[in-house]
């Protein structure tokens, strides 16, 4: 317990809030080791969280529309990241986080900070200005990277292709590459992206073709993928 309580101590956003509100963070802080090369949170993935790094370092990378894989950034002890669902319900992540080295972090979810963010104007004024540092450094490097966001591309293309079916049946004739060439990545990619909205919940994979099964969450994909 000390140990996050001086980790909040030292970190700007916390540090304006009253030891009371640490303690009550630190209390619910959510502790998870990782492995080097484990992942954290895969990009598609509705991840309403704030991380913070105690120990090792986490990589945050992005896919190209080319298929390259780019490194954006890398946190270290210290440093906060949140996923896009903590600021818009039901955003999936545009990036990947990956443990480089054996890490711990602690996570808080949206349900349960936001109501103490909002009752502390300084603390929320200090997220604004990490968030507003985060996007000054990192647009450049998407836009460097042509990148854009492959999971939405793909949630359009497959609600486009089972609009006119009853049953949420995708085009039988749209092959892996097509859908590559349409979203403007590579097959490995698309297939990833595949089992991701499978696991998901958004559509069922058959021998066949594919379902869709949640158009509702696929077009909420679609519009912050």
């Amino acid at each position: 317990m000390s140990a996050v309580l001086d980790l909040l101590a030292r970190n700007p956003l916390f540090a304006v809030l009253q030891p009371s509100d640490r303690l009550a963070l630190a209390q619910e802080a959510v502790g998870r080791r990782y492995e080097g090369g484990e992942p954290v949170v895969q990009c598609g993935d509705v991840w309403p969280y704030l991380l913070l790094v105690e120990e090792g370092r986490v990589a945050a990378a992005a896919d190209a529309a080319s298929g390259e894989t780019f490194l954006l950034t890398m946190l270290e002890p210290g440093d906060l990241f949140w996923g896009q669902a903590f600021f818009r319900e039901g955003a999936p992540m545009v990036v990947r986080l990956v443990a480089s080295d054996a890490s711990l972090l602690y996570l808080w979810p949206r349900d349960r900070l936001l109501p103490l963010l909002l009752e502390n104007p300084p603390a929320l004024w200090e997220l604004a200005r990490l968030v507003a540092g985060r996007l000054e450094w990192s647009g450049p490097i998407l836009d460097a990277a042509d990148f854009q966001p492959i999971a939405a591309r793909l949630a359009r293309l497959l609600l486009s292709r089972s609009a006119r079916a009853d049953d949420g049946r995708v085009s039988g004739d749209l092959t892996l590459a097509e859908m590559a060439s349409w979203t403007r990545t590579t097959s490995d990619v698309v297939c990833r992206m595949l089992y991701r909205f499978s696991d998901q919940g958004l559509i069922r994979l058959v021998r066949a073709g594919l379902f869709v099964l949640d158009r509702d969450g696929l077009a909420r994909m679609a519009q912050w993928g």
